[in-house]
């Protein structure tokens, strides 16, 4: 069996020194709940798990009583978890109190807008380019969750129970009541089916560092190439990241392919056209389309660029 186990702020603080001792080879960390409260334990948790090589996944409490308040509370998931390395899914957590939060509020939540709500927060999870994942237990898998809508996201299912009555789970939280020896209290124990969940291979638009890559069904980086994705083409270039405000042209081929720099921004202009733009914009012959400074607009591509290097060379610009 692998073993994992899944935490909050009412565990406490923990000592992932000892948990790691217990044999728990993965953790599922609280990450918040609603849309604005990030876990008080959160960081502590995501932090203690990573210094013991612990894979990790996160899940995020809904009290969502609409489609929209549900991709608000995706968006600060999105923001407490940002900078950390997950392994495994971000999961989706609405349960028998969000049913009753939703009613004090007047809204009646039924197997639809679960599902709906679910969705959308799932939905902004996978296009941030992590794994989305839906938990439930066994009564909402038969009066809640609709598999045409839930059943492409990783199932994390809770049964307290000898063994599962469902087959469709990747991971099955099986007790309430499991122990670690060296910390107080009760925890939500794990089985995890294929520990290939642990390994995970990163396919389709990836960011990583502020750039965006693309990584085939192989999780091998694609570069070089046209990547075409919801009617939009992207052109991946040498290293592999996406290139951006880039000009285009035809090569000898025929093929359309980016033909150089385009500077939006002065501060987008490389350093060696940098001082004679600079005179250009303090004589007044060079204004841009709007900004100051730095900010100043100037919607220009590298060739126009080149252009006025060459003319500053025939003397154009020369006193200024």
């Amino acid at each position: 069996m692998v073993r994992g186990i899944d935490v909050s702020t009412h565990n406490g603080t923990l000592d992932w020194a000892s948990i790691e001792a217990a044999g728990i080879r993965f953790a599922i960390i609280r990450a918040g709940y609603g849309r604005y409260a990030v876990d008080d334990q959160f960081a502590a948790n995501i932090r203690g798990a990573a210094a013991r090589n612990i894979p990790a996944g996160v899940y995020w409490f809904s009290y969502a009583v609409s489609e929209d308040a549900a991709r608000q509370e995706a968006e600060k998931c999105l923001e407490a978890i940002r900078g950390y390395d997950l392994t495994l899914p971000v999961f989706y957590d609405f349960e028998y109190d969000s049913v009753r939060y939703a009613q004090q509020q007047g809204v009646t939540v039924g197997r639809e807008q679960y599902n709906r709500f679910a969705r959308a927060f799932l939905e902004e999870i996978r296009a941030a380019g992590y794994t989305p994942g839906i938990y439930y237990n066994l009564d909402y898998y038969r009066t809640m969750a609709d598999p045409a809508v839930l059943g492409g996201y990783c199932v994390w299912f809770a049964q307290y129970a000898d063994r599962p009555s469902i087959s469709d789970w990747s991971i099955w939280q099986y007790t309430g009541s499991g122990t670690i020896a060296g910390l107080p209290g009760r925890f939500d124990l794990n089985e995890l089916k294929d520990e290939s969940l642990l390994h995970p291979v990163r396919t389709g638009w990836q960011q990583e560092n502020g750039k965006w890559y693309y990584y085939d069904e192989e999780g091998e980086a694609l570069n070089n190439q046209w990547i075409v994705t919801e009617g939009s083409a992207f052109y991946l270039g040498e290293d592999g990241a996406m290139v951006t405000n880039r000009t285009l042209k035809l090569d000898g081929d025929g093929k359309l392919v980016p033909a150089g720099g385009f500077y939006h921004l002065i501060s987008d202009v490389p350093t060696s056209y940098r001082p004679l733009l600079d005179r250009l914009v303090q004589a007044g012959i060079l204004r841009g389309t709007g900004g100051t400074g730095e900010n100043r607009i100037l919607n220009l591509g590298e060739d126009a660029v080149r252009v006025l290097v060459l003319m500053d060379r025939a003397g154009a610009f020369a006193g200024i």
